[in-house]
């Protein structure tokens, strides 16, 4: 159990609480962010906004930082948070959301048409990781043979909290109040204790594209946009809706403008993450970190 307190009430008053997730990282973008991944020491692990749509931040712009502690990942707004801690232990603080991994199989590889699953939570302020608010998303790995080639073929499967056009969460400094979305602030406000009214929750589905079997050339296929993707790696993966994804057509076929997000490697310890709506980046940097933790 992780508990954090903050005093610095003067921060807090000039916006400056970089334990609270702003309201940019959870609105996804209409057009296309195109970021970086950046991984150290297999534990550390930074996001960087390389351009948007508009080309603007040419020099790449710091955008999330995380660390890996076991198939935990703590995620911050800090630049420099750090890339190591004790072993098997938490950080003490400076982290605004958790990746973690859920269920019995936590940690083990996994068997062919196994679901490992992973939730994103935000680390609300001075409450238990454990004690959260509602995951902002949840995100299922699973693998299974391909009949052609007998080759291992991960598949992503993702439920988000939002999708819209716009945020849809406040973030409150008071720890007794957590979060809710904006459909529900004013509710919050006059009810008991603080605690909003039940209504249904607004969720986006998100699934991985299969690659096609190409008979001509004898192999796996999968179109990656703007020739981001340069190496092959069983963590490079195309997002679309859940109902685009073409996971039923006999031959995998999906229209590539449709896509959501794109992550795949690069180079050596450098990805590429490519994200628009319903992809907020923090979920997307969520679903990329998630994939690091997932063996078969």
């Amino acid at each position: 159990m992780v508990v954090r307190s903050f005093d610095d009430l003067l921060s807090l008053e000039s916006g400056d609480a970089r334990e609270f997730i702003p309201s940019e990282l959870l609105t996804p973008p209409e057009s296309w962010w195109l970021c970086r991944v950046r991984r150290a020491n297999k534990t550390h692990f930074v996001m960087e906004l390389e351009r948007n749509a508009n080309g603007s931040h040419a020099k790449a712009m710091f955008v999330l930082s995380a660390l890996r502690v076991g198939d935990d990942f703590y995620i911050s707004r800090y630049e420099g948070f750090p890339t190591t801690c004790a072993e098997g232990r938490a950080p003490a603080g400076g982290f605004c959301a958790v990746v973690r991994g859920t269920g019995a199989d936590a940690g083990s590889k996994s068997k062919a048409g196994e679901r490992r699953m992973f939730e994103l939570v935000p680390a609300a302020l001075g409450l238990p990781v454990t004690l959260s608010p509602q995951p902002l998303a949840t995100v299922s790995h699973s693998w299974f043979k391909q009949p052609n080639c007998g080759a291992e073929i991960r598949t992503v499967d993702g439920s988000i909290l939002g999708g819209g056009g716009q945020s849809l969460f406040v973030w409150d400094h008071c720890p007794a109040r957590r979060s809710w979305p904006l459909s529900q602030k004013e509710d919050a406000d006059t009810a008991a204790g603080g605690t909003p009214s039940t209504k249904v929750e607004q969720r986006t589905g998100v699934s991985s594209q299969i690659p096609r079997w190409d008979p001509g050339h004898g192999c796996l296929v999968m179109k990656f946009q703007r020739q981001r993707v340069k190496e092959s790696s069983s963590k490079n993966f195309i997002l679309f809706r859940a109902n685009e994804a073409g996971r039923g057509s006999a031959n995998g076929n999906v229209d590539p403008s449709a896509a959501v997000m794109q992550f795949g490697k690069a180079a050596e310890d450098d990805y590429a993450l490519d994200l628009r709506a319903p992809i907020a980046p923090l979920h997307a940097f969520a679903l990329a970190l998630s994939s690091f933790a997932f063996r078969v």
